[in-house]
């Protein structure tokens, strides 16, 4: 990380931003790939979670792409 290498302002507020985003994003990911729920799920509604499951991951992959160190 570069937090550890230069920990000033500008690589703290990067590594908070990342924060506000990784987090809500995994919970939401632990939520979709949950098995089992507490009522029963239809297969319309196993395919909804699905549509999800495969947004939330797409959504995760630009986050990290866009957090993601540079070297300069």
């Amino acid at each position: 990380w570069q937090f550890n290498k230069k920990s000033d302002s500008a690589s703290s507020r990067k590594l908070f931003r990342f924060s506000l985003i990784h987090l809500p994003v995994l919970m939401i990911m632990m939520l979709c790939s949950k098995k089992a729920w507490a009522s029963s799920e239809t297969n319309q509604e196993a395919t909804s979670n699905n549509k999800l499951s495969e947004k939330v991951n797409e959504l995760f992959e630009n986050s990290m792409r866009l957090f993601s160190p540079t070297s300069a």
